[in-house]
């Protein structure tokens, strides 16, 4: 059997949707209700090892998918989000033991409060969050294309079936993908993915899949 590996941020993780959220608990009505990545590894009988991890960097998603290349083999799919290109990894001031691809305090736009319990002071912070919106622009966008187009192809030298790059500002739209708030009328503030917003975005990458032709790998020197 050919397995599915996706790679992302909570979009890809299932954030929201999981057994310990409160939508998952309270909201979740069948085995049907999946999310996006398990939806279209049972549709194709596919074995799914999902890298998505809340609040990866495109850094952190470049290095799961280092970390994991070797386990990719011919015939699998694979699957790669982008995430918003304002994030950022810095240091942790405090220890923390993580494997290599979650080492790094991933800075968002509203981490404030975890900068200073990991010991940073004000001015150290407002210079790390005015960085934040200097890492929005074409160089980084460009920086972050041209290194996921790379991974893709290296994972198609592996001869898998399709690689499809996808980024999460291009269906971030709540009228194209029920978010969380709007299926709970509210009760959940939560803008991540409902469980039928992870079924419309599931139907777009079967789309993606099934619709083209397999991706074949040109032999030919990558570095």
């Amino acid at each position: 059997m050919s397995n599915l590996f996706t790679y992302g941020c909570s979009f890809t993780l299932g954030n929201g949707c999981l057994p310990a959220d409160s939508y998952h608990k309270k909201y979740r009505k069948s085995e049907d209700d999946l999310i996006w990545p398990e939806i279209v590894a049972k549709e194709l009988g596919l074995t799914l090892f999902n890298h998505g991890m809340g609040a990866f960097s495109n850094d952190k998603i470049l290095d799961s998918m280092m970390e994991s290349l070797d386990d990719v083999q011919e015939g699998d799919i694979v699957i790669i989000q982008k995430t918003f290109t304002h994030r950022f990894d810095i240091t942790y001031r405090r220890e923390k033991n993580e494997p290599y691809a979650r080492r790094g305090l991933t800075v968002t736009p509203h981490c404030e409060e975890l900068l200073k319990f990991q010991g940073y002071d004000e001015d150290e912070i407002r210079s790390i969050m005015h960085t934040v919106w200097l890492m929005d622009g074409e160089f980084n966008d460009m920086r972050v294309n041209n290194r996921f187009d790379f991974m893709k192809k290296l994972f198609l030298s592996k001869k898998v079936q399709k690689c499809i790059i996808w980024d999460v500002l291009n269906y971030h739209d709540k009228k194209n993908y029920e978010r969380i708030q709007e299926a709970t009328d509210g009760k959940i503030v939560d803008a991540h993915w409902s469980y039928k917003g992870h079924r419309a975005f599931a139907n777009v990458m079967l789309n993606k899949i099934k619709a083209a032709p397999l991706e074949i790998a040109t032999i030919k020197k990558i570095v």
